[in-house]
């Protein structure tokens, strides 16, 4: 059932309508519960307010990704899996702002947002690509490593060989 609440004056009126309208539909918090009425969703039709319901839904949920972004990037002992996490959760947000918020954000909003998110997705990236450039060089120095032993190895293994045919 679709329910318009509209005030007159001092009095609300309650409107049902059989059909849907263009509007923002939210879903307000699990406890929000009132004479016994139970609230499932919320459908605004006013602009002005779905542009500062949007905003602000969008700026706390932008906040705690910049935060989760920000502190894998200064960590140095974030695994490939939490990093790879992280830009996962950055492509679930660009995508929640094209499909569901895109067409109740204001234009210069919307570029602002996918900007920071494309040069954060970068700076994920490049932190990736460093952390496999470093493992790379960490095993290759492993292995210059063990070759240089083994070869040592092999030459003294050749020197007493050659001794003992020798005698």
């Amino acid at each position: 059932m679709n329910y318009i609440v509209k005030k007159n004056k001092k009095k609300w009126d309650i409107d049902y309508y059989e059909y849907d309208l263009d509007g923002f539909t939210f879903h307000p918090n699990k406890n929000s519960k009132s004479n016994d009425l139970q609230i499932t969703s919320i459908k605004i039709f006013n602009e002005e307010m779905i542009e500062n319901l949007v905003h602000n839904k969008i700026s706390d949920k932008f906040k705690l990704l910049y935060n989760k972004i920000m502190q894998t990037l200064y960590d140095e002992d974030s695994s490939d899996d939490a990093n790879e996490v992280v830009l996962g959760e950055i492509q679930k947000f660009r995508s929640a702002l094209d499909i569901r918020y895109k067409n109740f954000m204001k234009n210069e909003e919307y570029k602002i947002y996918i900007e920071n998110l494309y040069y954060l997705d970068i700076e994920l990236r490049n932190k990736i690509a460093i952390n496999n450039y470093r493992k790379q060089m960490m095993m290759n120095n492993m292995l210059d490593q063990y070759n240089f032993s083994f070869d040592e190895d092999i030459e003294e293994l050749e020197d007493t060989y050659s001794h003992a045919r020798s005698r």
